[in-house]
């Protein structure tokens, strides 16, 4: 989910500005999930209503959960 949310926020960003940078974050973010790339991260994932109040957010209007 993060990973096509990021990518469209991209888009979204720089398609006027520079319209092929996509690729780049793109490459950035598959390079960073090779298995020998691993570790174990410092903050655990969002929960489901969390990750909903963010895209909610997103648009400008207010969660109330």
């Amino acid at each position: 989910m993060f990973v096509i949310w990021s990518q469209n926020r991209i888009n979204q960003a720089t398609r006027d500005v520079a319209p092929r940078v996509w690729r780049r974050h793109l490459y950035l973010m598959l390079d960073g999930f090779r298995a020998e790339r691993a570790h174990p991260l410092p903050e655990p994932p969002m929960t489901g209503e969390q990750a909903y109040r963010a895209m909610i957010g997103l648009n400008g209007t207010h969660a109330s959960h």
